[in-house]
């Protein structure tokens, strides 16, 4: 956590704010030491992030090495039991990489919003270390406008992440190499707008399902998901 004296940060935000030596102050106190010091703490879970890659990559190296066996020896031999089992180990590779890939993914999910929390309680914990000087001088608005930033840019990186799924789909079903089905799992209600099916899930239960139009005129439980979200 940066350590700016009160009346630096004072300074900072008075006069609405405006303080053209803050943001030089500020720069000075970010650094990449201090930012792969909030990762410190979960060094092992990225050492573990780094496993998994290497281990998809190898998975990933194998299959063709498989492939080239069934091709070049099992097919011209004839040799059944090689061809099954040259099958069910690239079956298994491609169950080993989906598995590793999801963990991952859950590790990487896990470590980021840890530093994110960490981020924020070392935000709090400094603001409440202040003088009651420093809030005197210092408009609230400034401050809340400050600590929320970091949530409006996260939810403006899921929008725009969002965007750029909706719009891969939209042209992967729209011109297909061949017929496909694509399942979308979502909790948000736009990206699955355009989908032939939806099913509602409630506890793990199947309460409606069909397309988004006729869902709105069951007014049932899509369409209390639909009002809450907006």
């Amino acid at each position: 956590m940066a350590q700016f004296s009160s009346t630096e940060l004072a300074a900072a935000h008075a006069a609405g704010g405006q303080d053209a030596g803050y943001d030089e102050r500020a720069a000075r106190h970010v650094s990449v030491a201090r930012v792969l010091g909030l990762f410190r703490p979960y060094a092992g879970r990225i050492a573990l992030v780094l496993l998994l890659i290497a281990l998809a990559s190898a998975a990933g190296l194998a299959a063709p090495f498989r492939l080239r066996e069934i091709v070049d020896v099992a097919l011209p031999r004839g040799d059944l039991p090689l061809l099954a089992a040259l099958a069910a180990s690239l079956i298994g590779l491609a169950a080993i990489g989906a598995a590793i890939g999801v963990l991952q993914a859950f590790v990487t999910a896990k470590v980021g919003q840890a530093v994110m929390h960490d981020l924020r309680v070392a935000v709090y914990a400094h603001l409440q270390s202040l003088p009651l000087g420093f809030f005197a001088a210092t408009r609230a608005g400034d401050i809340q406008s400050r600590i929320a930033s970091d949530i409006g840019a996260l939810q403006a990186l899921d929008t725009a992440t969002e965007r750029a799924v909706v719009e891969a789909l939209a042209e992967s079903l729209a011109h297909p190499a061949k017929p496909r089905t694509t399942i979308t799992i979502a909790h948000r209600l736009s990206t699955v707008r355009r989908a032939d099916q939806i099913v509602v899930l409630d506890r793990g239960t199947v309460v409606e399902n069909g397309t988004h139009e006729s869902l709105l005129a069951r007014d049932g439980a899509y369409v209390r998901l639909v009002r809450e979200a907006a």
